[in-house]
């Protein structure tokens, strides 16, 4: 899931590529997508127009989401800024060469090149207009370590941007996991909604026949209206609730909201696999790596404020040339070595060192502080899980004895030897029971969904690894 900093430059291209396809991909991912089937989404179509036969599994959802995820933008563009920032720090370790040239007017004649001797018979030669070029190469020595240090603490912020890229790709893909699931648990409810509506429907017709025979009460149909009534007023929202939903995962999609309201989704559930015992987040893990850079960084932050107590030596060359303004020229080289130390800086160096150890400090405070929010959010995931499955495995017993019991009911009903009341306490006890059952299942999808990203492993490749079509 985690590239190293040999995959820095695979991050620069996918970025300078991202930059590229981000005006087109909205349109094109859809016909790109390595699973799709026809009709699905497809690219030719005018955008906003509905396409009733457009299919779209989580896979699809997410290779076209990440593909435009703007936090995956950013988090990349991080790991540009912190590889220029590596090669800038790097450079320090080069000589630097430089030129310059300067022509200077004077009131009076000025000598034109420096005197190395004084000779009467040959007096140096004096102008108004003098030029000077210079080609200077200069090298730092020594610096105490300050570069080295400077180069690890870059290293290290690489280390961090690469990091979260990855945390944000893990984020990402729970957005649009759990976005996708709430479009199907909207949708689910409003069916639900319709079939209990239609099912309340059918007993009121037959309680007013009924009546009209003379063969029940009128409190029948009275209980059969006050029931659909109840009904009616308790799916008030579903369908704004679905409405939401869908416009949300267009929004991660980067499509109109009618081409997801159009499009079927596939359920998915998890593969039957066992539930990880352990309570430790992967070693790789984003958040734990972003800790562990910032920690490195600040460590070699620390080394490079010990290095000011050291003494600098700066090695410097240079070819000069001497001109007038009548074109004479002459030449010479130049060389020198520099020590530098700084003998009294009125306590910053002490202030910085301390400034540097104390943020190694809270840097080193914040990983342990990781660790264990990450130990405890997979604690927590793993207990939802088994609650989460628990549940689910009661309301599909749920659901059976409940369609007996409605269907007996319903026979009793037309027998005329049961209670309406009776029946429509089971009608509505199945319709909980299914609703409920539902939930329960995607509750189970997005628990291990969560548990995965507590864990560090939750990506594209876990999603197809872990979670299967329902068929």
């Amino acid at each position: 899931m985690m590239h190293g900093r040999s995959g820095v430059r695979g991050y620069r291209a996918g970025c300078r590529a991202y930059r590229g396809r981000e005006i087109a991909v909205a349109v094109m991912a859809f016909a790109l997508l390595p699973h799709a089937r026809p009709g699905a989404l497809d690219a030719q179509v005018v955008p906003g127009a509905a396409q009733p036969n457009d299919t779209v599994t989580l896979n699809d959802a997410l290779t076209i989401a990440l593909e435009r995820d703007p936090r995956l933008a950013a988090a990349q563009a991080g790991v540009d800024a912190a590889f220029a920032g590596r090669v800038q720090a790097r450079a320090a370790w080069l000589p630097a060469l430089s030129t310059s040239g300067v022509v200077t007017r004077f009131q009076e004649p000025m000598v034109v090149a420096p005197l190395h001797g004084f000779d009467p018979g040959s007096p140096p030669a004096f102008d108004r207009t003098l030029a000077q070029g210079r080609l200077t190469l200069g090298w730092t020595v020594f610096d105490g370590g300050a570069r080295r240090a400077r180069v690890a603490a870059a290293g290290a912020r690489l280390t961090s941007a690469d990091a979260g890229v990855a945390d944000a790709r893990v984020e990402a893909t729970l957005d649009v996991i759990e976005a996708y699931l709430r479009v199907l648990a909207t949708r689910d409810a409003v069916a639900a909604q319709r079939t209990r509506e239609m099912q309340l429907e059918e007993e009121r017709a037959r309680a007013e026949r009924l009546v009209t025979e003379g063969a029940a009460p009128r409190l029948e149909l009275l209980r059969a209206g006050a029931e659909q009534d109840a009904v009616r007023a308790e799916g008030v929202g579903t369908g704004a609730a679905q409405i939401v939903a869908e416009a949300e995962l267009a929004r991660l999609l980067g499509i109109p909201a009618e081409r997801v309201a159009a499009a079927a989704l596939i359920e998915v559930r998890p593969v039957a696999a066992p539930l990880p015992v352990s309570t430790a987040p992967a070693p790789d893990h984003p958040l734990l790596l972003e800790a562990r850079g910032r920690v490195a960084g600040a460590e070699a932050l620390v080394r490079e404020a010990k290095s000011a107590w050291l003494p600098q030596v700066h090695g410097t060359g240079a070819l000069v040339e001497y001109g007038s303004g009548s074109g004479d020229f002459s030449g010479e080289w130049q060389a020198g070595l520099q020590v530098e130390y700084a003998i009294f800086a009125g306590g910053a160096r002490r202030a910085r060192a301390d400034e540097a150890q104390a943020e190694a400090r809270r840097a080193a405070a914040q990983e342990r502080a990781v660790e264990d929010a990450l130990g405890r959010a997979i604690s927590q995931a793993q207990a939802a899980v088994a609650e989460a499955e628990a549940r689910a495995l009661a309301l599909a017993s749920a659901v059976v004895r409940f369609d007996e019991l409605a269907r007996v009911e319903a026979l009793a009903l037309q027998e005329g030897s049961d209670v309406q009341a009776d029946y429509l306490r089971a009608l509505a006890g199945l319709h909980r029971a299914r609703v409920g059952l539902a939930d329960a299942r995607r509750a189970v999808v997005l628990t291990r969904a969560r548990l995965a990203r507590a864990q560090g492993v939750l990506d594209e490749a876990w999603t197809r690894i872990q979670l299967e079509i329902e068929r």
